[in-house]
């Protein structure tokens, strides 16, 4: 019979496949007689034949074109019967000079025994997966792939071939060694880092730590990761780091940095400065801390001898303050008494003026001095409260005018036609100004001119203080505002000064939110200094003419008491009172200072605090608990004058506080105001 395929053209005239078998028929003799003819309609076999065709078409495209190598072998003997041109590409051979070879020719020399194995492996269990080898290049190099293969069985189950895949691996290994570097060299900062590192469970456990942190705390990095660091805290500053850590776990933060303290394993104290950051997982979870431990001890060892060098300096400047004060304060009594005598010559008088401005000056100096401690340190404190900038103008102007007069000297004022209140300290407004005229009174000629003027400037009040003087050089006037900064720079400082002053106003300048500037035309065409301060918004009564002193029930103060160890400051404090015909007793130490005010009851006692055998303040607790301050004013006479020492002699019991030297306008005051 005969079996063939062929196309019919059907009575609508599609295109039909059919498939053709022909048989003879024979008659009794055994002759052809005739043709059997068996058609069938097979047009959707041939349509699967033609997809099929199609699809092995394409599957073989892509395993000519594919980058990767792909290969055939005969299973039984290993020999390779195809491969793609990607395979004789990158072995530097063309297909025909692979086909027909051993598959186990190429491998190198170090994966020729492991090509072996694989083959055997194939042929045992019928399938490869990512095994690692390399093969031999003609130009004498090598190429590592990742093998895999695939058995191939025939209808019977039988092993007849099988087909492989090689896939470069040189990238691959090139990422795989930049990756080993990356983590190399990350060991090794880690391991060798300067400053401390660790990573923690959210418990606190150490997972990983490296070599510095165990130098900071003593421990081996074993004992280490059995402890946690809570364990290695000071307890008194786990207090302080729990609220960090809840906000770092709660999302509030993403790092936070403390200073705080570690134990330890020897017992001692190390102090540290820690960074610490959380890891959170893919959808935000929180899962360890990552934290960065630097040693600060030293730091902090300095730090603290720092902090005791400025506290030995803030004494001794303190005690310099107090000794020195002291005979200022009996030259400047000393002063007061002799001015009052009318009869003295004009010789006389002009000798005592010098005298008493040189010891005020000394005095403000010292007063200088000790602010500049005080700012630079932080310890200076500000009483605000809305004043108007007339008031302070009027009362610096007033403690400056005897000195102007002295030299001739004229000082104008000119005022705002409004009020210009100020959010501010009184006291350290007026000792803005007081700077800025002393200043202007020292580098101004005899005879001289000096103006202030108050003017609003939007938001701003402004004080303006000039002068005719010796001028500046415009390209210097920024550097006076610094510490030590002098005007007069000459050997003969004939200016003198601590160039202190105008450091001073820019600092008070600074705790009042305002500025301060200079400018001048040149040298000899004199000089102006421009305060800008904020205005206040508030509108209080505003007591002008400074501080007041509280009347206490009216009496007039007749007989005085002074309690003072050193002898002159004594003596010439009680002819200055007496002086003024006011009665006056005195004591030098506390023991008698107290029995003198307890038995003759005076309106006023004024009490010095450094005292031999019973000092000031234990004076006034006593008295206190015997005398009201209805029937007597303490005052409190030192040498002392920071912040601190107001507020203890205010504490034991007295009315107000005098800084010795005396400011005598600041007496009269007083003894007035009772």
């Amino acid at each position: 019979a005969n079996h063939f395929d062929a196309s019919r053209v059907t009575k609508d005239g599609d295109l039909v496949r059919v498939s053709v078998r022909l048989s003879p028929i024979y008659d009794s003799e055994h002759r052809v007689v005739g043709i059997s003819t068996i058609e069938r309609d097979v047009s959707d076999r041939a349509e699967w034949v033609r997809r099929l065709s199609q699809s092995e078409r394409m599957l073989q495209a892509f395993y000519d074109q594919s980058p990767e190598m792909y290969f055939s072998i005969d299973a039984q003997n290993g020999v390779i019967t195809d491969c793609n041109e990607s395979m004789g590409q990158q072995l530097g051979l063309s297909r025909e000079q692979i086909i027909g070879r051993s598959i186990l020719d190429f491998p190198s020399e170090c994966s020729r025994q492991k090509a072996k194995g694989c083959l055997e492996q194939l042929r045992e269990h019928g399938m490869l997966h990512g095994e690692e080898l390399e093969l031999r290049r003609n130009d004498g190099g090598t190429l590592p792939v990742s093998l895999c293969a695939m058995a191939i069985y025939d209808n019977d189950a039988q092993l007849i071939g099988a087909r492989g895949l090689c896939r470069d691996m040189t990238a691959l290994r090139e990422k795989d060694q930049l990756i080993q570097q990356s983590e190399t060299r990350y060991r090794e900062a880690f391991e060798n880092c300067a400053i401390g590192m660790a990573h923690c469970g959210l418990n606190g456990r150490i997972m990983l730590a490296n070599k510095r942190l165990s130098e900071i705390v003593g421990y081996s990095l074993q004992e280490l990761f059995e402890r946690t660091f809570a364990e290695l805290t000071h307890p008194d500053d786990l207090v302080r780091e729990k609220p960090l850590r809840d906000e770092l776990l709660s999302g509030e933060k993403d790092a936070y940095q403390l200073e705080k303290r570690y134990l330890h394993r020897d017992g001692r104290t190390v102090w540290v400065s820690v960074n610490v950051a959380i890891k959170r997982d893919a959808v935000g979870k929180p899962i360890a801390f990552h934290k960065f431990i630097e040693d600060i001890s030293v730091r902090k060892d300095f730090e603290h001898g720092l902090q005791s060098a400025i506290s030995q300096r803030d004494q001794f400047l303190a005690m310099l303050s107090h000794e020195l004060r002291n005979p200022l304060g009996a030259i400047l009594n000393t002063c007061a008494v002799l001015g009052k005598r009318r009869t003295l010559s004009k010789l006389y008088q002009n000798g005592i003026s010098i005298v008493s401005r040189q010891a005020r000056q000394m005095a403000e100096l010292l007063d200088d001095l000790l602010d500049v401690s005080r700012i630079t340190t932080g310890k200076i404190k500000l009483e605000k409260a809305n004043v108007d900038l007339a008031s302070i103008a009027d009362e610096a102007i007033e403690s400056q005018k005897a000195l102007a007069d002295s030299r001739g000297q004229r000082i104008t004022v000119t005022y705002c036609d409004e009020s210009l209140q100020v959010f501010g300290d009184r006291s350290r407004l007026v000792q803005i100004v007081v700077n800025l005229l002393n200043n202007a009174i020292k580098y101004t000629g005899d005879g001289g001119r000096i103006t202030v003027v108050l003017e609003r400037k939007d938001q701003v009040g402004v004080i303006r203080v000039r002068d005719t003087g010796v001028g500046l050089d415009p390209e210097q006037i920024e550097s006076l505002f610094e510490m030590f900064a002098q005007q007069d720079s000459t050997l003969d400082r004939s200016g003198g000064g601590m160039g202190l002053g105008l450091h001073l106003v820019r600092k008070l300048i600074d705790f009042h939110s305002g500025t301060v500037t200079g400018r001048s035309d040149g040298l000899g065409k004199g000089s102006e200094f421009i305060v800008e301060l904020p205005l206040s918004a508030r509108r209080p009564k505003e007591q002008r003419g400074g501080n007041k002193i509280s009347p206490k029930g009216g009496r007039k103060v007749k007989r005085i008491v002074v309690v003072e160890d050193i002898e002159d400051a004594r003596k010439m404090l009680v002819a200055l009172l007496e002086a003024d015909d006011y009665q006056v007793t005195s004591a030098a130490d506390g023991e008698a200072g107290l029995q003198m005010i307890l038995q003759d009851r005076p309106e006023l006692a004024i009490v010095d605090i450094g005292l031999p055998k019973l000092d000031g303040y234990e004076v006034a607790r006593r008295v206190r608990q015997q005398i009201p301050a209805s029937e007597l004013r303490l005052v409190a006479l030192t040498g002392y004058g920071q912040d601190s020492d107001h507020e203890l002699v205010m504490r034991a019991g007295f009315d107000t506080h005098l800084v010795k030297p005396l400011n005598h306008a600041r007496l009269e005051k007083i003894l007035a105001g009772f």
